[in-house]
């Protein structure tokens, strides 16, 4: 029915929704109850939507029950997605959102649904064509848009029993990479907002970029000019962005909590992220009036959208 999403613990989360979970052998009518219940929520389960609306409700910031189109990419990250900026705006094109757009909970629930189906194209494609073993994992989870560290894939492989040569069909992967996603916002939690991925790059970058002497008493910290150059490197555009350029001023000032002119790596993590999250959300709103003002239509922009995902894979 093309519901290829679809996992064996979700479905029976729906038979269980439906009363049926205790029967052998279902009628007609039972069957057509339960994929009608599944369609009606998109697919999700009470506890995916759960997530959801919590993750709805810590972004919207001023309670008026609605996102702004800009908030599209920290939300995903937030329920445990990867995807890079252009990810996001080919899916935000793909949606026919605007620069303007604004979503309601339940909007963005069958938003979300449909995110995570469009993310499982590429790695479908795999499954379908070639031979699938237990070693591929962290391939496949690049597929979706994932950035999974070594660690990662091999705790990954030991909750799937650890042999590499073990085959793998789709419904094997779909659970594990649930099992990843969980385990992402667990990290994020913990890590203030950032994956066990991003916090290796940020955390290689400090060590290699720690100024002067530390003891127990003193801790390792950055320079405010080896910050800023970090952030020219990261975001080369703000040099000839005026107003963005000021906000990062802004940012790298109000991360200095002592205000000793130095950042220790709680002060610099801390930037790192919410630096990154508004880049993410002004290159969103940006794109999205960049094909406007051009003039471009919804299928030339399609096209684009097209070529990209082609090189991607």
């Amino acid at each position: 029915l093309g519901f290829y999403f679809a996992v064996e613990s979700s479905v029976h989360e729906f038979l269980m929704a439906c009363g049926l979970e205790h029967l052998g052998e279902l009628s007609f009518d039972q069957v057509y109850r339960c994929i009608f219940r599944f369609v009606c929520s998109d697919g999700l389960t009470e506890e995916e939507v759960g997530e959801i609306a919590r993750a709805f409700r810590k972004f919207d910031a001023d309670g008026s029950g609605r996102l702004d189109v800009a908030e599209l990419g920290p939300v995903v990250r937030w329920l445990g997605y990867q995807p890079n900026q252009y990810r996001i705006y080919c899916f935000a094109e793909e949606a026919k959102l605007q620069e303007d757009s604004s979503l309601a909970l339940e909007e963005f629930v069958k938003l979300v649904s449909s995110f995570m189906k469009h993310s499982l194209v590429a790695v479908r494609k795999t499954f379908k064509g070639s031979e699938v073993r237990l070693q591929d994992i962290g391939h496949l989870l690049e597929l979706v848009g994932y950035e999974p560290t070594e660690a990662e894939i091999l705790e990954l492989k030991r909750k799937a029993g650890g042999e590499d040569e073990r085959p793998l069909d789709f419904h094997d992967f779909k659970r594990l990479e649930r099992l990843h996603r969980k385990a992402i916002r667990v990290s994020m939690e913990k890590n203030a907002g950032c994956t066990n991925a991003e916090m290796e790059k940020y955390r290689g970058y400090f060590d290699a970029n720690v100024e002067g002497s530390f003891t127990e008493h003193a801790e390792p910290h950055m320079s405010n000019r080896a910050v800023r150059m970090l952030l020219a490197g990261m975001f080369p555009d703000s040099a000839l962005d005026r107003q963005r350029h000021q906000r990062i001023a802004q940012l790298v000032r109000d991360a200095d909590s002592d205000g000793n002119g130095v950042f220790d790596f709680d002060e610099y993590l801390w930037l790192m992220r919410k630096v990154s999250d508004i880049m993410d959300r002004e290159n969103l709103v940006r794109g999205l009036q960049l094909k406007k003002v051009l003039g471009y239509t919804r299928e030339e922009a399609k096209q684009f959208r097209d070529l990209f995902t082609v090189a991607d894979e």
